[in-house]
């Protein structure tokens, strides 16, 4: 099945543009966006660093440690990031920039025309385009983001789009992982979040399920596409999805059951695959967040019962925002609502655990990435024996039936593949429930020369045949050990060398 081309969402100019021009109008601000991300890439490239790090002081210290803000004000002629590149650049930017306004100026009417120039083209930049930052994702990763599917899920269901939702930064809202469907559905200034969690976007991408296109989900990179692992439609049960199934309702009547709360990314560690410094948010940064954290936690869309994850991006003790609401949450008055913990787990402790409302919480998730002292240290930067302490806490409350399910998560790379074996035997010793493996993603912090050193997964890495079968070891088909979107890598056949590819990372 072919996939829709990802779209940018429809511009809407501060001055009045006739319908007939508008979609030429949107037309054109993509295609600018899309060129300036472009030489935003080349330009890393080419003086070989990470992409976010090319201009880190403003990532560092303005915007509160959120990475596609970064790449958004670039696109918008950011003059706090415009003065923080070279003059080369600058001058390469302005053409791309005085094209598009050209070309703007010679599609409007005379008295559009008029009214353009006095706006500026900066008035149509600012204009939110997620589908251009989704890109950005998807080039430094080597990974189409649009375009097709290799393969053929027409008769399967997914449950995500009609149930989760994840929130970023300024409410912006996925209905799953947004390297898996990074489609945005809407933010906090669409309205409240029912409106957001029932726009024409977010029933685009639940119509693409039911029809059976998949259109905005990415096999690549998803955990359930690749082993198909998804139920046909006609084995669904779940009285709720199977109404959804049979009206093939897009807009549904009540909210998620699972939202994952990604607006604050504050971390005690700088982990190298995530980000290049400690993040904490303060000041206005932090105002925001907790303005979020109100809309996303308002009772009329909790109403029915949902989890709610804190969180995928940071850590969960180590947000001053999360912390504000998992210390005063009343879980007697609110017992419709669960909680489940993200975390490294170096600040998981007895003492921690007391002061929150652990009442409602039920799933831990630990993120490691190592299974040694010498490999935690260099992927994590934390006390390996001050973790493993808390481990064997935390696998106490799973024991004690205090926690409902724990999760011990390990992205791989060159320099921890090895020990994924010994990663599942910890998880054995600590009595978890899933053993989770998944892709290294590149979300900025590594240039393209770093990321593919560390992309074991990638056919072409010098590596990679060692990996395979290093993925064939017993311990790792346990039950509990989840491949997730690495799983289609270990059923190849290591009897015969994997052939390296020539276009490494690129499908």
């Amino acid at each position: 099945m072919l996939n829709a081309p990802v779209t940018p969402l429809a511009v809407r100019p501060p001055f009045s543009v006739d319908a007939c021009r508008q979609e030429r109008v949107t037309e054109l601000v993509h295609d600018c966006k899309n060129r300036m991300l472009a030489l935003y890439l080349e330009e890393a490239e080419r003086v070989g660093v990470a992409p976010l790090k090319f201009i880190r002081a403003a990532y560092a210290t303005r915007l509160g440690g959120d990475d596609m803000a970064v790449i958004e004000a670039y696109l918008r002629l950011d003059f706090d990031i415009l003065a923080m590149l070279p003059k080369s650049h600058r001058e390469k930017l302005a053409g791309i920039v005085e094209e598009a306004r050209s070309r703007l100026t010679e599609t409007l009417s005379e008295d559009e025309r008029r009214e353009f120039e006095v706006a500026g083209i900066r008035t149509l930049l600012a204009i939110k385009d997620y589908p251009v930052v989704a890109e950005f994702l998807g080039r430094v990763n080597g990974i189409a983001l649009s375009g097709k599917n290799e393969g053929d899920y027409s008769g399967l269901f997914c449950e995500k789009p009609f149930l989760t939702a994840e929130i970023a930064q300024e409410g912006r809202t996925f209905l799953c992982c947004p390297l898996q469907l990074p489609t945005v559905v809407g933010d906090a200034t669409d309205g409240d979040f029912l409106d957001v969690w029932n726009s024409e976007k977010a029933q685009a991408v639940r119509l693409s399920i039911l029809d059976g296109s998949f259109s905005h989900c990415r096999e690549k990179t998803c955990g359930l596409l690749q082993p198909r692992s998804l139920p046909r439609r006609e084995e669904v049960t779940d009285p709720y999805l199977r109404h959804i199934i049979d009206f093939k309702l897009t807009r549904l009547p009540r909210g998620p059951t699972s939202i994952t709360m990604n607006y604050d990314r504050s971390c005690n560690l700088a982990c190298p695959t995530c980000r290049p410094e400690v993040i904490g948010l303060k000041g206005q940064a932090k105002t925001d967040a907790l303005a979020i954290q109100e809309w996303a936690t308002d009772p009329k869309h909790l109403k029915h019962g949902c989890y709610l994850h804190f969180t995928g991006s940071g850590d969960a003790f180590a947000s001053s925002v999360f912390q504000s609401f998992l210390q005063q949450f009343d879980p007697t008055k609110r017992k419709y609502v669960r909680i489940g913990l993200g975390t490294n787990g170096l600040l998981f402790n007895e003492k921690s655990w007391a002061r929150m409302c652990h009442e409602a919480v039920d799933v831990a998730c630990i993120s490691i990435d190592a299974a040694t002292p010498a490999t935690y240290a260099q992927n994590r930067g934390g006390d390996f024996d001050i973790l493993l302490a808390n481990l064997r806490f935390i696998g106490n409350l799973r024991a004690s039936g205090q926690l409902k399910l724990i999760t011990i998560n390990f992205v791989v790379q060159a320099n921890n593949y090895a020990e994924m074996p010994q990663f599942a035997d910890l998880g054995h010793s600590i009595g978890v429930d899933m053993v989770f493996f998944q892709q290294l993603v590149n979300w900025g912090t590594f240039s393209r020369a770093e990321f593919l050193e560390r992309a074991i997964h990638l056919p072409g890495h010098s590596q990679h045949g060692q990996f395979l079968k290093i993925l064939q070891d017993p311990r790792l088909a346990h039950p509990i050990v989840n491949l997730h979107n690495l799983s289609t890598l270990a059923r190849v056949d290591t009897t015969v060398d994997a052939p390296a590819s020539s276009k490494i990372g690129v499908n």
